[in-house]
């Protein structure tokens, strides 16, 4: 039996290539084609058998360094496996997506054997996988479930009283207790004998523009994330949020020179015009110009509009640049800009030191801190809001003001 097994392994395992066209196993990867930024996904492979007798398979995946396993790599790989014969078996495994852009993982090494021991074939199945990886959109769904719900506050978004009730005439309804006796039409409450409420809307049609740092300073990790993908996140919500709301929202990509330009637009295309243009956005080893951005949004943008800034002011250089910047988009649009805030650093600054080299570490992070702080209120006094957020929370602050501007009619 032993001599048996070995003529039979070698004949089907050590052959020629020539006499073996196809392997003993075939080997399918099935994943989706779009996956979504820090967010799980599983990866089936699936093994079939094509000969008449069960074969013993190990498995080793190739996986890029953008793509990390819930499981220990080493846990996984290499993964053995008993394919019964003429059948067929599964492995499942979970990748977590740590970069925007492409990704492409190459067909797995198999070594195949009948009984794993004395001959085994080792090859890889042209089943390579091909992907983009794009910011994760749980940010829109999770917007779009709470205000159904009505219960935006948990995201911490605050639609005030004025966007709520807006300023353009829309219809009339029956008065509810809710309702603003101002809002009370007396005229039509006397013709049919019962309170009857004015609705009204918010003005529509307006622009939002957004403009995206991906200079050098935007590689810094912030949470999880690097700043730059948290001001991704956060245009897409935007960008969501505007157009739900019957206004248009444009995008502008920005480093020591404009790399994007997408023009204001309304309807569900917007949306997937901005994700396609910021999926694969990587920071450039350039210093961000504000001089160009402001430039070149003032040159493109002639109708009035929110300005709302996603980048980092890291210095007073970079402040007291976008300072001299701001009358040339104040004249005629309504400016914001929002900056995420260094977990790192301000925890460094917190620590009481225990010896000469944390004081001088910790005296070092204050100082930045402080600089920073005295940065945003430069550029506040220049007219432009100006906040520091929390890793999270950059969407939720960018869309508040906008409900705020909206509110006020302040475009």
């Amino acid at each position: 039996m032993l001599v048996v097994a070995i003529l039979v392994e070698g004949r089907l395992f050590l052959a020629p290539r020539a006499r073996r066209r196809e392997g003993a196993v075939e080997a399918r990867r099935v994943m989706p084609r779009t996956l979504d930024l820090g967010e799980p996904v599983e990866v089936v492979l699936h093994l079939r058998n094509r000969l008449g007798l069960a074969v013993s398979a190990q498995i080793v995946e190739n996986l890029p360094e953008s793509l990390a396993t819930e499981q220990l790599f080493e846990e996984l790989f290499p993964a053995r496996v008993t394919i019964p014969a003429l059948g067929a078996v599964e492995l499942r495994y979970t990748v977590v997506p740590g970069e925007r852009g492409r990704v492409e993982i190459p067909g797995p090494w198999l070594r195949v054997g009948l009984t794993g021991v004395l001959a085994r074939r080792r090859s890889r199945p042209p089943c390579a996988s091909v992907a983009r990886v794009v910011p994760a959109l749980a940010g829109v769904v999770r917007y779009d479930t709470l205000r159904r719900s009505r219960n935006l506050t948990a995201l911490g978004i605050h639609a005030g009283r004025g966007f709520q009730r807006g300023r353009e005439f829309d219809r009339l309804r029956d008065y509810h207790v809710d309702d603003d006796y101002r809002d009370v039409d007396w005229k039509a409450t006397a013709r049919r004998g019962r309170p009857i409420t004015r609705v009204y809307q918010p003005e529509r049609s307006q622009d939002v523009i957004v403009a995206v740092d991906a200079s050098r300073v935007m590689t810094a990790r912030a949470g999880g994330l690097s700043k730059l993908d948290e001001a991704v996140n956060a245009a897409l919500v935007l960008a969501h949020v505007v157009t739900s709301g019957g206004d248009r929202c444009g995008l502008a990509v920005f480093d020591a020179a404009l790399r994007t330009w997408l023009p204001p637009s309304s309807g569900r295309g917007t949306v997937t015009a901005v994700l396609d243009a910021l999926y694969d956005i990587a920071p450039s080893p350039a210093d961000a110009s504000f001089v160009a951005a402001c430039t070149a949004v003032a040159a493109r943008q002639t109708r009035r509009a929110l300005v709302v800034f996603l980048t980092d002011l890291p210095d007073q250089v970079a402040g007291e640049e976008l300072v001299r910047c701001l009358p040339l988009l104040r004249r005629r649009h309504l400016v914001a800009c929002f900056t995420t805030a260094d977990r790192a650093v301000s925890a460094l600054a917190e620590t009481p030191p225990t010896g000469l080299r944390e004081l001088s570490r910790t005296l070092a992070a204050a100082e930045l801190l402080e600089e920073k702080r005295l940065v945003r209120r430069r550029v506040s006094d220049a007219g432009a809001h100006c906040a520091e957020l929390p890793p999270g929370e950059l969407a939720a602050s960018a869309v508040n003001r906008y409900l705020d501007a909206k509110a006020r009619g302040l475009l």
